[in-house]
């Protein structure tokens, strides 16, 4: 094969990068979609020693904090009752670019993300910081604290929640585990990334997720036995549908309303350098 074919067939194929053009054209976010024609450059508004952390010894790890915290969620141990239909996360490389982005934007704003294969991606974004040396924490500390903060959430959403999403909740993070506990959640990608500033270490993490939180809709389907309704349960997580469940999160839904959409501003949303903000005491730390 020619070696300009092979050069258009991998431009076809990548998921990012040279082909971000591509996120342009789809209809959820059309060009507002934070990864159109976005080259995945640290914003100029960032602290200059802002780097990104490496994921890819961590993403196994982090499949198994979620997964078994959505598997004691869906068999009914935290209060709650069994899920029916609850799907097995799996890591996604487009979701973690995606959460890449949202980090090195050095914005909290929630901007729009889709993807040919996630019409509507869900983001969890939050931030560390401490004094002192900069690896008193290691990374994956930082990061288990943070999900752990994430999790713990879950006391605060009822069981007519979990049938019923409201239009209001009085503490957005409660829709952190709300996000982790969406039975249609297939995928997670994340990021990380440190900076250093007026004396204190910043550790940012976002994760990208396969689906979001819709206002009159249910997190999960319920059931007297756990994972009733799956084609295949998981052999590790019993509770969960096993890998390759459809959930068609490719499709968008009727009439669905998110609770958190992106911010109303279309130009905030398209360039993350009018979202950047200056002062980083704006990271909604805890």
């Amino acid at each position: 094969m020619c070696i300009k074919c092979l050069i258009v067939l991998l431009l076809l194929f990548l998921p990012y990068g040279l082909g971000s053009g591509k996120y342009c054209d789809l209809p959820a976010c059309g060009e507002n979609n934070l990864a159109c024609d976005n080259k995945g450059q640290i914003n100029s508004k960032c602290v200059p020693n802002t780097r990104i952390v490496p994921m890819t010894v961590y993403r196994n790890s982090l499949l198994s904090v979620f997964n078994d915290f959505r598997n004691i969620v869906a068999r009914g141990d935290r209060r709650l009752k069994p899920a029916a239909r609850m799907a097995k996360m799996s890591w996604s490389t487009e979701l973690e670019h995606m959460a890449k982005l949202s980090a090195i934007s050095c914005s909290m704003d929630k901007f729009c993300l889709s993807t040919e294969n996630f019409y509507y991606v869900g983001s969890i974004f939050d931030a560390f910081k401490y004094p002192g040396r900069v690896y008193e924490y290691e990374d994956y500390e930082i990061i288990l604290y943070l999900i752990s903060g994430w999790t713990n959430r879950l006391a605060d959403i009822s069981l007519g929640m979990v049938i019923y999403m409201p239009d209001y909740v009085a503490d957005m993070k409660i829709l952190n585990a709300a996000l982790l506990i969406s039975e249609a959640n297939t995928h997670v990608g994340c990021t990380a990334m440190r900076f250093t500033f007026a004396s204190f270490h910043h550790f940012v993490l976002v994760c990208a997720f396969s689906t979001d939180v819709f206002i009159n809709r249910s997190l999960y389907k319920l059931s007297a036995s756990p994972g009733s309704a799956c084609k295949r349960r998981d052999s590790t997580y019993p509770a969960l549908c096993a890998a390759g469940e459809r959930y068609h999160n490719e499709r968008p839904l009727a009439n669905a309303t998110l609770l958190q959409p992106p911010g109303g501003n279309a130009m905030i949303q398209r360039n993350p350098d009018l979202a950047t903000f200056y002062n980083y005491n704006m990271y909604n730390y805890g």
